[in-house]
């Protein structure tokens, strides 16, 4: 019992304690959304056919590629401030609060403009447009998680958002039971939107006594904000245009049913993503911190981290080759059944989206945001070219394979800058196995980490 009370102590102390604790709430959140969306996903894709799933993905992809101007695409640089400036809390958050809102109005219009001018015909999709287009509008209260994140207390995000996922999931399964039109799900996921603020604003009002602040908006800061903050919107912007352009391209190059097909294959591949992202959001508080008392110690824990990010999607990548066929085949049926081939080859994507994640966090740290908008650039630019010869040519499998590899051109491209060159070669350095058991070792045995 000693020891346990000595090692929570040490816990305590270091940092490290408050870390897992927020680091297991985020990912608790995670796990949840993640197996009640792939869950829920496929009683939608059985329900739904490849045909009418890919209408729903084309104008979910859409309104995914227009979000991040709602949602300002700069939350890393808001964290990282409310963790510096705590003294200004409440205009930073108030200020993010209405800049977020007027991206949600710009957002919404650039949406309902593309599709009419790239669907109008089709008066399915551009209903179904509309209607998620309108969930942007309530996106701004995230800023409420922005706050609760740089104070490592992610559990009430946790809670706000699983209440609303799991309801809205409910709400699903009772329109397939009651077999409802392809748009009654549109409308549900503009009421899983509208939950999930007032969810989080209940939380923030609940713990409002222990806030010690208020929301006030100044234009200086806002200035400010958007200075900083431009490189990483643009990036982040170029990052949901190549994350769903595969998406758009296939439904203009290809047909509704390869959309479908495609989307079916992404719930399986894609499902692994919030690993790097659960774990970072708690870590970068501790990164920042790192940097002010040691650069040795900071790039030791980058190091860490990468290793920790090769380890974790090699496996996940080989784990989803070898058994591809039979987990489409078990989730979704015959129908789908083509889908395997796309997802054997997507998969190998995970490796990049990992590390470039991990390496996203190095660039805003060392404010370094301009080449996260010039690497994304570079991949959306290789992704957008190679979906235009190899959609026309091999449909749903050409737009996974010009996805890998332009992945990997996007990750990589760090080594075309010299003050990221040296993380590049940190990254490539990660892949060796032995330096992965020797960095794991060394997690283990040093106590600040």
């Amino acid at each position: 019992m000693g020891g346990f009370m000595k090692s929570f102590s040490v816990l305590k102390k270091t940092g490290l304690y408050s870390f897992m604790s927020n680091t297991s709430w985020i990912v608790f959140e995670s796990i949840i959304r993640a197996i009640v969306g792939l869950t829920v996903g496929v009683f939608i894709a059985r329900y739904l056919g490849p045909e009418n799933l890919g209408k729903l993905s084309y104008s979910s992809a859409i309104v995914g590629m227009f979000g991040v101007l709602a949602g300002l695409g700069m939350d890393s640089n808001i964290v990282r401030d409310l963790v510096k400036e705590k003294d200004r809390v409440g205009e930073k958050i108030g200020t993010t609060f209405f800049l977020k809102l007027s991206g949600s109005l710009i957002a919404v219009v650039c949406c309902i403009s593309s599709v009419f001018i790239l669907r109008s015909n089709d008066v399915t999709v551009v209903s179904i447009t509309i209607i998620l287009a309108m969930s942007m509008f309530f996106l701004p209260f995230d800023v409420v998680s922005l706050y609760f994140q740089s104070i490592v207390k992610s559990k009430y995000t946790v809670l706000a958002k699983s209440f609303s996922c799991v309801l809205s999931a409910i709400l699903r399964i009772i329109l397939i039971f009651n077999d409802a039109p392809l748009i009654s799900f549109a409308w549900v996921g503009l009421a899983e939107a509208m939950l999930s603020a007032v969810a989080l604003t209940y939380f923030f009002l609940l713990k409002r006594n222990q806030v010690g602040f208020s929301w006030t908006y100044k234009f200086e800061t806002a200035k400010k904000i958007l200075a900083e903050g431009w490189p990483l919107l643009l990036s982040t912007a170029g990052a949901a245009l190549y994350m769903r352009a595969d998406l758009v391209m296939l439904g203009q190059l290809s047909s509704n049913h390869s959309v479908g097909i495609y989307t079916a294959m992404l719930r399986i591949s894609e499902i692994w993503y919030f690993l790097p992202a659960a774990f970072i959001s708690s870590l970068q508080p501790f990164l920042v911190r790192a940097r002010e008392i040691s650069r040795d110690l900071y790039i030791f824990r980058l190091r860490v981290l990468y290793e920790f990010m090769i380890l974790l999607s090699v496996s996940v990548s080989i784990f989803i080759s070898l058994f591809s066929d039979y987990l489409v085949q078990i989730v979704y049926g015959h129908q789908y059944q083509e889908a395997a081939l796309v997802l054997r080859t997507h998969t190998w994507a995970t490796i990049a989206v990992f590390l470039g994640v991990a390496s996203s966090q190095y660039l805003v740290i060392e404010n370094l945001q301009k080449i996260s908008f010039y690497r994304t650039a570079i991949g959306l630019l290789a992704n957008i070219v190679m979906n235009a010869l190899f959609i026309p040519i091999w449909g749903a499998f050409g737009a996974a394979f010009a996805t890998v590899i332009s992945f990997y051109i996007a990750t990589f491209s760090l080594i075309l800058f010299e003050s990221s060159r040296g993380q590049c070669f940190i990254i490539i350095r990660s892949i060796l196995p032995l330096n992965i058991i020797n960095f794991i070792r060394g997690a283990k045995n040093d106590a600040n980490f």
